[in-house]
């Protein structure tokens, strides 16, 4: 009997994993499954004149893919005629595509052109989303029909006219369904209405089709490409879906650095830098080191994620005699890579100095000419005072400053140099 018991579970242990199956689709000039499953059908809705066709498209890190375009109006259709999902089946798909453009208005009760990615039941509005900039500033979103409000933050975030990759998971002991944008929850929804799912085990899945059914909002999905799109009919855990992503293509292209510069100015170093395909990169750490070898970070600015070049730029109001600067970019995977290094040097002007150190009230200067600059910065490098010498010998009033470390700069119209001043 217990032998029986335990052939019982390996046969339903190994007809589980026989039932797990993923179809794949390369878009390579055909719509055909990799491992000569179902194909795709393209189909034309909502007065679509004509397919796009395939062209070949920058998509991964070191070259190009063919992908299939898709005009507005016109989908893909997975038919799903042997029942490979159905009303209570789990599931993850995959896809590795763009949108042309962010199209939208707002008008209500509607937003005029939000673009439908997924849905399983054409006759309703039901599905999953692209909603325009209007609703989700700077970019656009990705959302569930039935979600809450839409707001904008990194992981629901795409950029018109760049490949991003959309997942969503279905688990239905758990009757729950996720969202995914380039390996990051982006939405979730509780559902047990089957609306996220075939209605039956026969019923298709739909890609890029609007239904059309609102008599003034209607037809709104915009042209775009495909590169990739699998079907499984298990739920991925989330650590699948990151390894998924970073290893797809292999990747999504990086953030591209157009120019790193360095300017010196009064007393203060000017850096500036522009960027582009920001999709993937969640903010920039600008680091400063003395001698080349140790860095440690001054600033960190977020990117715009924007289409197009971005420009930045960030002043240096403490700089040292000799400054060694470099951009780290970090992913929102939390990865990272560096600029190149850019050199600023000040010549130091050695008699200046300042007592007493540690001071209450006011401190004495000394070293210094006539008619040039003492600057006074707290420890974050904000300026709060700034005097100039009527002599070579000055007092200065810090009485109504609070304890703690703060930075005395002196400018001569050529050369600068700083100095700790601790106020008790």
């Amino acid at each position: 009997m217990k032998k029986f018991y335990i052939s019982f579970l390996l046969l339903i242990t190994c007809s589980f994993w026989a039932q797990s199956q993923t179809y794949e689709y390369l878009f390579n000039n055909n719509l055909n499954e990799k491992g000569g499953g179902p194909p795709l059908v393209d189909t034309l809705t909502c007065g679509a004149a004509a397919q796009a066709g395939f062209s070949t498209q920058a998509v991964c890190t070191g070259g190009t893919k063919t992908v299939l375009d898709f005009n507005a109006g016109e989908g893909l259709v997975f038919e799903n005629s042997g029942g490979f999902l159905g009303p209570n089946s789990s599931y993850t798909i995959n896809m590795l595509f763009k949108y042309n453009t962010l199209q939208g208005t707002l008008g209500y009760p509607y937003v005029t052109g939000a673009q439908r990615l997924i849905n399983f039941d054409t006759a309703s509005n039901f599905g999953v989303y692209s909603f325009p900039p209007i609703l989700a500033p700077p970019d656009g979103g990705v959302q569930f029909y039935t979600g809450d409000p839409l707001t904008s933050n990194t992981s629901n975030r795409i950029t018109a006219n760049t490949f991003f990759l959309f997942t969503i998971i279905r688990n239905a002991a758990t009757d729950s369904v996720f969202i995914y944008i380039n390996g990051h929850k982006a939405d979730s929804i509780y559902e047990t209405s089957g609306l996220y799912a075939p209605q039956n085990a026969t019923a298709p899945i739909w890609f890029f089709v609007d239904n059309g059914i609102s008599e003034n909002y209607s037809c709104e999905t915009g042209p775009g490409s495909i590169s990739y799109l699998s079907i499984s009919n298990v739920a991925s855990t989330p650590e699948e879906i990151q390894n998924f992503y970073s290893t797809l293509c292999p990747s999504v292209l990086p953030l591209q650095l157009l120019d790193f510069k360095a300017v010196k100015q009064s007393g203060s170093v000017s850096l500036s830098w522009s960027s582009t395909n920001e999709i993937n990169t969640s903010h920039f750490e600008l680091e400063r080191s003395a001698d080349g070898v140790n860095f440690n970070k001054i600033a960190q600015i977020s990117t715009h994620n924007t289409p197009g070049i971005n420009h930045y730029g960030y002043e240096d109001m403490i700089p040292l005699a000799n400054n060694f600067y470099r951009l780290k970019m970090v992913d929102l995977d939390g990865s990272a890579s560096y600029s190149s290094v850019i050199n600023i040097t000040f010549e130091g002007i050695g008699s200046f100095n300042f007592f007493p150190n540690p001071a209450n009230n006011e401190l004495t200067i000394t070293g210094i000419q006539r008619n040039e600059y003492i600057k006074l910065f707290n420890s974050e490098g904000k300026l709060l005072l700034e005097k100039r010498a009527a002599g070579h010998v000055m007092t200065l009033d810090i009485s109504k400053f609070s304890k703690g470390i703060y930075i005395l700069q002196y400018y001569d119209g050529i050369n600068f140099k700083n100095r700790k001043l601790i106020k008790q």
